[in-house]
């Protein structure tokens, strides 16, 4: 279970920290590669390292997808009061394909997901204060 936790939480945050990583060092060209290259390269081999020199790897199959899928969703919204359900409806097509994402070094569902869950956050900021006038701190 703490094992599930770890990896189903580092993981997407793992992804998401990249992205930001990837995104701030983008004007650095000096490797002669674009941010989505190096992004996919340093997801890959990450993955790799993971599968070679873990302890205890795991598969990258459907069933991790849906662990990995599920600790994020968990993760961003634990109450269930973000993500509206055809939210979690859409969200469902990333539900079995992080594996393939991963090992082909994309984080595009980890991308989407959080956008997502973003937009979810800034309308339940501007609902809050609509209703209350004043802004929320």
């Amino acid at each position: 279970m703490v094992k599930a936790l770890i990896t189903g939480a580092f993981l997407p945050v793992f992804c998401l920290t990249l992205n930001g990583q990837v995104q701030a060092q983008s004007g650095n060209s000096s490797m002669g590669l674009s941010k989505d290259s190096l992004r996919n390269q340093i997801v890959r081999a990450t993955i790799n390292r993971i599968n070679t020199k873990h302890y205890s790897p795991r598969p990258l199959d459907n069933t991790f997808s849906a662990d990995i899928w599920n600790a994020f969703l968990k993760e961003l919204d634990p109450y269930h009061n973000i993500f509206l359900l055809e939210d979690i409806e859409e969200l469902e097509k990333y539900k079995h394909s992080i594996d393939e994402d991963l090992k082909a070094g994309s984080t595009d569902a980890f991308n989407n997901i959080f956008a997502l869950y973003s937009t979810r956050r800034q309308e339940t900021a501007d609902l809050v204060r609509s209703i209350t006038g004043k802004p929320i701190s």
